[in-house]
């Protein structure tokens, strides 16, 4: 599925850094979540030459990165359910969504792992949309990838190979997207897992 969202940054025309995955797994017991996805990752990042941090504090390489990944726990906010909170580690320490769009700010394309982190909920009051993709289009990325629900644990070292091996080809990150979307199809009730919020034609030779 591809989604736009209006008022979108453009993009930016500075060059991107290298591509950067972040899982943190610091305090977590080997046989928790995170570890398990930062392990089944660790082969497809460094077969691509991409960087792997799992410390507890966000690495600087994300911000500017082409990709910016991340893999963590999702929180709602306790009010009916609603509104992306933040994201937290096996230890239960909790990063603000302000403070993690901050963090990838910049990215060509932010890959989220994370329950609910591209959850859109209506303003109360006003017409318009709140959540994590919002708010890291606003601060410069182009485009961003995830899901607006539960994610499975081993959607990740599934969906991603896939997308890589489309990105490394060029394809438009919507195409990109859908590949990577039908490698894991044959999971049940993921089908479609991942959804593209911004430019849908963004692609790996773009600025």
């Amino acid at each position: 599925s591809l989604h736009w969202l209006a008022g979108a940054a453009a993009r930016r025309t500075a060059p991107r850094g290298p591509s950067h995955c972040w899982i943190p797994t610091v305090d977590a017991p080997q046989d928790s979540l995170l570890p398990r996805v930062a392990d089944d990752l660790q082969p497809i990042l460094d077969q691509s030459g991409i960087g792997l941090s799992v410390t507890a504090e966000m690495p600087q390489a994300l911000e500017g990165a082409e990709l910016a990944i991340v893999a963590a726990h999702g929180g709602l906010a306790a009010f009916e359910g609603r509104f992306f909170r933040g994201v937290a580690d096996e230890a239960e320490r909790v990063m603000g969504a302000d403070r993690l769009a901050h963090g990838l700010a910049g990215a060509k394309v932010a890959i989220l792992f994370v329950c609910n982190g591209a959850r859109l909920d209506m303003e109360p009051g006003a017409q318009a949309t709140l959540g994590l993709a919002r708010q890291l289009l606003d601060r410069g990325c182009s485009a961003v990838i995830g899901s607006p629900w539960p994610l499975r644990g081993d959607v990740p070292s599934r969906w991603l190979p896939a997308f890589l091996e489309a990105w490394d080809q060029d394809l438009p990150v919507a195409d990109a997207n859908s590949f990577a979307n039908e490698a894991v199809g044959g999971i049940a009730d993921i089908r479609h897992a991942l959804h593209v919020y911004g430019d849908p034609l963004v692609r790996r030779s773009g600025g």
